[in-house]
């Protein structure tokens, strides 16, 4: 099978991001409303082979010093990753979670869905897979001309483009079938607010990790809880590009 035939066999069965529980729809990019109809399409991703090369040669494009940014330091169980958030192309993205950083909600929440090759996910379950209640959704800002590409973050949501709430993923690839296309409801995209400042080896240390089946989830889910032990604000002059 191809990359691209692989590609479109993930759209059409449903795909990314923001998990989902038996009583409430997938939050993935491209979703499908029952976690068990997701394929094996997802796994079968080409491995990122030269992620160790990919994961020295990574910069960060933010000018931290331009005033643009605010910056979160989030504390991971496999180290910290560090994020330059764009308040100027996603004013209410990065407002909606800056929120929830600073009400500790994000606090013992799991990275929930990992895909080698694609994205780890996370924000919305605590370590026994029990959904957090979250705050209203937020508009897609997904055409705001940021693109999913390797490092940046972004707003997991169900097949309803403004749905976005708590969960998020950070793309470990580019993923450019992500980005906003249209106003309709398959070409809305899915709305980068970031990207990683430092940190990125973690991120693709949690991409890699073994990962099984666990009630209400057919698969995705690392083996080993991979916890958000604190999420906080941090000044983006200290942190070195």
């Amino acid at each position: 099978m191809t990359i691209n035939t692989k590609i479109i066999t993930i759209l059409i069965s449903g795909m990314l991001l923001l998990g989902c529980s038996s009583e409430e729809t997938v939050n993935n990019p491209v979703v499908t409303s029952d976690p068990d109809q997701i394929t094996d399409a997802e796994t079968e991703a080409e491995p990122n082979v030269d992620i160790v090369d990919e994961t020295e040669l990574y910069q960060s494009n933010l000018n931290l010093t331009s005033g643009n940014y605010d910056c979160v330091s989030l504390s991971t169980s496999e180290g910290d990753i560090a994020i330059g958030l764009d308040k100027i192309n996603a004013p209410e993205s990065v407002s909606n979670f800056l929120s929830y950083v600073n009400s500790g909600f994000y606090e013992g929440v799991i990275f929930h869905r990992v895909i080698d090759g694609f994205m780890v996910q996370g924000g919305g379950y605590d370590g026994n897979l029990n959904i957090k209640e979250t705050n209203g959704p937020i508009t897609n800002e997904a055409n705001n001309g940021l693109s999913n590409i390797r490092g940046t973050i972004a707003m997991a949501r169900t097949s309803e483009p403004h749905s976005a709430n708590s969960q998020f993923f950070i793309n470990t690839i580019d993923n450019l079938f992500l980005d906003y296309k249209e106003e309709t409801s398959t070409g809305w995209g899915y709305a980068v607010f970031g990207q990683v400042v430092n940190g990125i080896d973690v991120v693709d240390k949690i991409s890699g990790v073994e990962t099984s089946s666990k009630f209400p989830f057919s698969q995705d889910v690392p083996a080993e809880n991979i916890e958000i032990e604190r999420a906080t604000v941090i000044a983006c002059s200290d942190l070195t590009q």
